[in-house]
């Protein structure tokens, strides 16, 4: 995989050691404290998914992983 690659709610990143390739990798997640544990080199950023912290088209992947049990209906 190459690109640039969001993980939502990625906690401690543990998605980013199972990833390979030419590849810029953030994790966005709302729980501070996971990020605390994350012995791994790439960018953080505390934010719910829902607060559309990014602009379109800019991640050529996104990773989903166990995180839709934080999401809301409306």
């Amino acid at each position: 995989m190459n690109g640039n690659i969001l993980d939502m709610d990625g906690g401690p990143g543990i998605i980013y050691s199972m990833l390979s390739g030419d590849i810029y990798y953030i994790n966005l997640d709302i729980d501070f404290s996971l990020f605390s544990i994350a012995d791994k080199d790439f960018d953080r950023i505390y934010a719910s998914p829902e607060d559309k912290v990014f602009r379109s088209e800019v991640f050529d992947a996104v990773i989903i992983h166990e995180s839709l049990h934080h999401s809301t209906t409306n």
